[in-house]
């Protein structure tokens, strides 16, 4: 898990000197309990995501989307984007794995050097993770905008997590010359480096995600010429999936909040059972970020048989491969003028090319 509390604690496994571990936060984090938990689900993370990431029967497909004016959440730069972010989320998860294997088999005789670069590597790749969930929605954004879009990308992804890890060593460093992170402004600051990007996501991705959700409405009906019961599937889909975005966000980070405000507490020295609880909550939620995050952006397989019928879709989509057709938002878009064209629908909201019709008439 990603706690800003583990670089404090690498004064007390280290070999050559004698850690002050009285904070309770460090006691909580050095628990047996709190690493295994952490090897479990980690564990659990990796598998599952290989599993999903798995070639299916039909992955010799073309690896392609439909290039047609409603392409909407579909693209080559957003599957990019998705396959960085379950990187960056498997990445810090290996790390996870490495750390508790190492302190649950040497827990005393960790060196402080392996301490701090293995904390250092797990937060990076989760700020990574952050921001790439910032970037996935302003690539879609950019994309139903029909905008020009370079590889800018790259540098929101990661110039802040870069910068941000940066000033984390440098205030290890300024913390101690024995590079431990002690109580005081310099720990703040590594806190607050973690923190606000947490808040800033919950806060801008929502935004971001409304704002996509107005742009598809709108260039459906300017594309199609009407909004009826199919477009209002499509944009219930994409509303789904961004909700369960953020849902899932907030699971995974939400008990990190909860431990940075209870070290605010005077009276935290009390409060032990309930560290240790919000720690192994984190220890559960912090590393099934990269299967909860691999099920929503790339789907389940064979989720698709349930929202649709697969002979149709296929029909439909004849070029695109199991993990486009995982994506059934993308599929719905893909489709919905070719189902358009021998619909039945007789009472659509919209409907201005048959305004036009009949007026021209």
């Amino acid at each position: 898990m990603a706690n800003p509390s583990y670089l404090s604690t690498c004064c007390c496994v280290k070999d050559d000197l004698e850690g002050d571990c009285d904070a309770l936060e460090q006691r909580v984090l050095l628990e047996s309990p709190v690493d295994i938990t952490c090897l479990v689900t980690s564990v659990v993370s990796v598998v599952g995501v290989i599993y999903l990431l798995l070639p299916r029967p039909d992955s010799d497909l073309r690896n392609t989307l439909s290039t047609s004016q409603t392409r909407i959440l579909a693209g080559r730069a957003v599957r990019e984007i998705i396959h960085i972010l379950i990187l960056c989320d498997v990445l810090a998860v290996l790390g996870v794995i490495t750390r508790s294997v190492v302190k649950l088999s040497v827990s005393d005789s960790i060196n402080i050097g392996f301490c701090n670069f293995i904390n250092i590597w797990i937060q990076f790749f989760y700020l990574c993770g952050y921001f790439w969930n910032i970037v996935y929605g302003v690539e879609l954004l950019f994309s139903v905008k029909s905008a020009d879009h370079s590889y800018m990308k790259y540098v929101v992804g990661f110039l802040p997590p870069v910068l941000l890890i940066v000033l984390q060593i440098l205030m290890v460093y300024a913390s101690s010359s024995q590079w431990c992170l002690e109580e005081g402004l310099d720990k703040l600051f590594v806190y607050l480096s973690m923190i606000l990007p947490v808040i800033f996501v919950l806060i801008i991705t929502p935004i971001i995600f409304y704002t996509i959700l107005k742009s598809v409405r709108k260039s459906m009906i300017g594309s199609l010429g009407r909004f009826g019961t199919m477009e209002r599937e499509v944009l219930n889909a994409a509303r789904f999936k961004f909700t369960s975005i953020v849902i899932i966000f907030i699971f995974c980070w939400l008990p990190n909040l909860i431990f940075a405000v209870l070290q605010l507490f005077e009276e935290r020295n009390m409060m032990y059972d309930v560290f240790l609880a919000v720690a192994t909550i984190q220890a559960i939620t912090n590393p099934l970020q990269a299967i909860l995050n691999c099920m929503v952006y790339r789907g389940w397989p064979g989720a698709l048989t349930m929202c649709s019928n697969q002979s149709e879709v296929t029909s439909l989509t004849p070029s695109m491969s199991r993990s486009d057709l995982d994506g059934s938002i993308e599929v719905q878009i893909n489709s919905l003028s070719s189902r358009l064209q021998r619909s039945t629908e007789t009472d659509p909201i919209l409907n201005f090319r048959n305004q036009r019709q009949s007026y021209t008439s």
